[in-house]
């Protein structure tokens, strides 16, 4: 009993200097997890009482209130890869694309949902609602095409973080 209590204590304590130490593989780790974005895409849904759904503002310019499944159907996790497309009127656009678990997610949502829009919440040192892209037809390639409300240093941002993180993802996978 003595040697399995010293025991534990030992590595509580050899845990608690790594941690104040400034453990360098730690802060390298959370600094390549602080370089990721984040990217959510929540159903939007009719408003129940109940807990599962939840009210997210979208737009800063014109602000617009919707109410949204809070647990989000899609996210970065899936992405194989994320780009900018000028639309050719001196916008933007973002192009985000899945992977084969995405697109056949992305495909039943917008198949089954017709008529609701898709809210889009994205992460990249700051966290925001960005786009609200209306569901007209079943997206079927697995790629979302969307305005996003963000100037073009915010949007670069996004998409760097959202590819650093498919990289990654791709490079540590088992099955490439």
């Amino acid at each position: 009993m003595g040697i399995l209590m010293f025991r534990i204590n030992f590595y509580l304590a050899v845990a608690l200097v790594m941690i104040f130490s400034g453990c360098q593989s730690t802060s390298r780790k959370l600094a390549k997890k602080l370089e990721d974005s984040v990217f959510r895409l929540h159903l939007e849904a009719r408003p129940d009482g109940s807990h599962r759904i939840g009210e997210v503002e979208i737009y800063r310019q014109n602000p617009q209130t919707i109410s949204v499944e809070k647990n989000a159907f899609l996210d970065e996790r899936y992405i194989t890869g994320a780009e900018i497309i000028e639309d050719g009127l001196g916008g933007f656009v973002i192009r985000v694309e899945f992977d084969r678990h995405g697109r056949w997610t992305l495909e039943n949502i917008t198949t089954t949902f017709k008529r609701r829009r898709i809210a889009i919440m994205a992460e990249w040192g700051e966290v925001r609602w960005i786009a609200a892209p209306f569901i007209a037809r079943p997206i079927q390639d697995g790629v979302i095409t969307f305005t996003p409300d963000a100037n073009r240093e915010e949007a670069d941002r996004i998409v760097e973080g959202l590819n650093k993180g498919a990289k990654r993802r791709k490079k540590n996978s088992l099955f490439q």
